[in-house]
This record gives structure tokens, sequence and C-alpha cells, in this order.
């Protein structure tokens, strides 16, 4: 089982006592306009009759909530075409000097299934609270079909807005209100844990980009998926120049699922859902989670913990290496593709008490369940190389 988000990263757990009235507040994402930090999130409408379970979203100031305290939380009403659509995953950024919100619409019509549209608003503040000036929709791929689109990451370049449209391959829109003006397409962005889908709206970093993503991998029970936070950086060519080699966090089952009667087959129960982040100083960034589908987190993440896994894509991954305490007991382990297979350990046998066993792993997937499995440590080369010179059991 991996470790709470809080022992993953230094990460604060919102409580969603402090947030709007609901079961699951959830998938936040945090923007900085004017000193001001603001946080808006996915949020079960409770407080209109008929509607219980209807997804909007609300914002509300991010200090208090840091330091335990409630602060008051406004809905943004963003329409719709009948008044009943959801509203999800918001991704706040700043474009032309202004807030502005993206999210997903969704609707449920009876003959057409699920459809979801990607949008994106701008927001003026009234003193009061902020209020939605203008919607737009933009059209590409899917998005004028009521189909399916989601996770578009909105950011401003030289004056003009962008949007990360997809990871594989690589495809940055340019936009103007409704209309997208430019594709550049580059090369796909791969890592081994999943496809790399949407995250944070891309923020400036020295001369490039960088943006905090998800993906997601099967899990050994094979009834849920595990999501995987990571990040890569793009130059302003679109380029990516680097990406993590190993996930910054993963979501775990300590973090509780929360109790909300109307839990579906669709609910994702380990999940870390990156959504917005603001630079804090030269020491890193504060980024917004989403967690196991019910609330809400902020972590802080150093710049020494980013670029010491940040790599040039497609450069291999470093081995690793690991002990457990007793080296003749193999360890169930899974592929990616579920396939299911027993790790042997390298140790030296002896009659009389049980050896320690080490494994030097190539496969960054396996090396990365290793590093939270139960009774297993991870070493450095030096001491598994003081054991077992013929590394002949690679993972």
């Amino acid at each position: 089982m991996r470790p709470s988000i809080t022992d993953q990263l230094d990460a604060q757990l919102i409580p969603n006592a402090l947030l709007k009235p609901s079961p699951r507040n959830y998938n936040p994402s945090i923007c900085e306009i004017n000193g001001r930090v603001w946080m808006a999130y996915r949020s079960h409408r409770m407080e209109r009759a008929g509607e219980q379970g209807r997804c909007g979203i609300a914002i509300c100031e991010t200090a208090p909530l840091m330091k335990g305290e409630r602060t008051p939380s406004h809905w943004i009403e963003l329409g719709g075409a009948t008044g009943k659509e959801h509203h999800e995953d918001p991704r706040l950024f700043i474009y032309q000097g202004k807030l502005h919100i993206a999210f997903v619409e969704t609707s449920f019509p009876p003959d057409r299934g699920y459809i979801a549209v990607q949008k994106y608003a701008r927001l003026d503040h009234t003193g009061k609270g902020w209020k939605v000036a203008e919607v737009f929709r933009p059209r590409y791929g899917d998005n004028y079909a009521d189909k399916q689109e989601k996770n578009w990451q909105f950011f401003e370049r030289e004056n003009k807005l962008h949007a990360i449209y997809s990871s594989a391959p690589l495809i940055v829109l340019e936009i103007v209100g409704d209309q997208v003006v430019n594709v550049e397409k580059r090369a796909s962005v791969e890592w081994p844990w999943g496809e790399v889908r949407g995250g944070t709206p891309p923020v400036r970093w020295h001369d490039r980009w960088l943006t905090f993503f998800h993906s997601s991998t099967p899990t050994i029970e094979g009834a849920w998926r595990r999501y995987w936070m990571g990040a890569f950086v793009m130059d302003d060519d679109f380029n990516v120049v680097a990406i993590t080699s190993r996930p910054l966090a993963g979501g775990s089952e300590a973090d509780d699922h929360g109790h909300d009667p109307r839990v579906g087959s669709n609910w994702k129960p380990y999940v870390v859902f990156p959504g917005g982040t603001v630079k804090t100083d030269d020491s890193g960034w504060m980024v917004a989670l989403g967690i196991n589908d019910w609330r809400c987190a902020i972590a802080k993440i150093p710049v020494g913990l980013l670029t010491g896994i940040l790599q040039e894509p497609k450069a291999g991954h470093p081995l690793r290496y690991f002990k457990t305490g007793n080296g003749s007991r193999p360890m169930q382990m899974m592929q990616m593709d579920r396939t299911v297979f027993w790790l042997q350990w390298d140790y030296k046998p002896n009659a009389m008490i049980a050896q320690p066993g080490y494994a030097e792993v190539k496969d960054p997937w396996i090396a990365e369940e290793l590093s939270v499995a139960e009774g297993v440590q991870e070493v450095d080369a030096a001491e598994y190389v003081s054991q077992f010179s013929n590394k002949k059991n690679a993972a």
C-alpha cells in the first residue's frame, strides 16, 4: 500500500468542513492574482432540492485554509443550455491580466450517453466574489461534436492564449475566443506510468514552461487504476526538454475515500490529480491536488526535489536497488499489462538463518512498486555490488 500523500510529499490535506457542505470537495486548482491566491474546486451541490449530486465549482482564498481556518466559498455560476449541467475539474489561469477558469461541462442526455465539453471563462471580481463575464467553447477535436473532451491546459504565451490539448502526440493550440487559429504538433510525451494527461496550466520557469501532470495504471487487484503525478518542461517552441524519471506521488489507499452513498462504478479511489500551481519563491511551488475523488490538498514541491529527478526524454531510467529481510521468499509482482510474476531475490543461502535478499531493477515500473512494498527498502548500488557483483537477477 502506498503511504498517504502527506508522507509522499510535503502536503496539507484541506478538511472538507472548511469548504462547501458536501461529502466530496475535490480536484482543486490554485492561481495568484494581485497578491492573493485563490482556489477553485469541484463540489457536489447539496443546497438545491432535487439537485443533490450535481457537480459545481466553488472558489475561495487559500490563505485561511492553510491555517486550518474556514473561509467563504462562493459558487462560480457557469450556466449551460439547460441549467442542469455538471461543471467539473477547474483550472485557473491568468490571461491578459484577468483571472480565467477552464472547466469541463458534462451532461447525460438519455439518447446520447455521457457528454463532456471543454470550456473556459473570463472572471470578474465584484467585491463579493467572482462573476462569469464570458464563456468560450473552442472548436477543436470533438469539442463541437457533443462527445467527450477534457483536460486541456490553458496558458498565456507572448500575449496569446494557448492550450495543451494532448500529450501523444503533444498538441498545443493557439486560441482566440471560440476559434483555434493555430495547431502545433510535437513528439509524444512518454513515461512508464501510463498516458500523460492534462494537469496544471503551464507556468514560467526560467525561460521554459513547467507543468505537473497525471497518468494512471492498473492495480494488481484489477478493479481500480492508480493515478500518478509527474512533471515535464517545454521550451518556447513546445518541445519537451525534460520529464520526471519517476513519479512525484501516487494515489494512496491510506488517504481513505470518504463516505458518499452515491458512489458508482466511475468513482476513482486511488487518485492524485494536480490542477494548478503557484510559484512560491526560489524554493519551489505550491501545487493543488485532488485526492481520491473526495478531498483537496496543497503540496509544496521544492526545486531540489524536482531537479533531482528531471531528465531528458528517452534518456532511459537509472538502475535501482532493493533489499528484503528474507531473500529465499519471492515476492509477487505485476507488470503493466497485469501479468503477475514472482520476483526472485539474490541471496546467499544459509541453512541456519534467513539471509537478506537483494535485487537490481531495470524496469522503472517494477522499481516504483518495490519502493513502497512492505518489508522492502531501497539501497544504493554500492551495497548491492558488495553483496553480488554478478547482478544475475535483474528484474
